[in-house]
Formats: structure tokens, C-alpha cells, sequence
């Protein structure tokens, strides 16, 4: 059986390095170190470093975790606005 390889929805990948990169610059700007930023969001390190890093793209049933841990809007997580 042939497989085609899934492809990714345009523009997925930019968005998950940008939602990382904010997620990042606003965990160290509040002074969080990646252990207890993923403790209080219910997630490992692991996940942490993959938001961050742009690898995976944060699940939907933990933008408004991350986004109340990081005192900004969800908005301001996906679109860098309305903080």
C-alpha cells in the first residue's frame, strides 16, 4: 500500500517557530524556568522545549493554560497581538 506523506497546512510551520518564540520570550521575561512553566500548564519539558523550539505547535487545550500562566491573551500567542 503506497502512503503519500502528510503534509503539513501552509504556513503551520512558521507559525509554531512564532508562537514558540513568544512563548519563550515571555516564559524568561517573567522569569520562569521551563520545569515549572510546564508544572503549572500540565505538560513535560519535553513539550515545553518543543512549543519553544518551533517543533510541534501548541494543542488547542493548552492556549488558554499557557496563556493565563503568561499573563497575555490567547490572541497575543497566535497572532503577537492584543497583549
Amino acid at each position: 500500500m503506497n502512503r503519500r506523506p502528510i503534509r503539513k497546512i501552509h504556513g503551520e510551520e512558521s507559525l509554531a517557530k512564532d508562537v514558540g518564540a513568544r512563548i519563550r520570550s515571555r516564559r524568561r521575561e517573567l522569569g520562569l524556568d521551563a520545569k515549572d512553566f510546564a508544572a503549572c500548564v500540565g505538560v513535560t519539558t519535553y513539550h515545553i522545549a518543543q512549543w519553544e523550539n518551533g517543533i510541534r505547535c501548541i494543542q488547542t487545550v493548552f492556549l488558554l493554560p499557557v496563556a493565563t500562566r503568561l499573563n497575555v491573551s490567547v490572541d497575543w500567542l497566535l497572532r503577537g497581538e492584543n497583549e
